[in-house]
């Protein structure tokens, strides 16, 4: 999640160009607006969490959410 929405650009625009299915979602958190970049969606949860696994390991901070 992005405080500044052109960062949060920035990463989705990476990511779709690795294939993946993304959209940017603002949020407010504890009265901050933040933007998140969203992965998916993903019907099964094991999809989800491999998923996870290799977005991690191009040291991204991943987090599996139920929107």
């Amino acid at each position: 999640a992005f405080v500044f929405r052109k960062n949060a650009e920035r990463l989705a625009i990476r990511l779709a160009r690795k294939g993946y299915s993304v959209k940017i979602s603002p949020k407010y958190v504890k009265g901050v607006l933040f933007y998140r970049v969203l992965v998916g969606p993903y019907i099964y949860n094991s999809e989800a969490k491999r998923v996870a696994w290799i977005l991690k390991k191009y040291d991204l901070p991943v987090k599996i959410v139920n929107d």
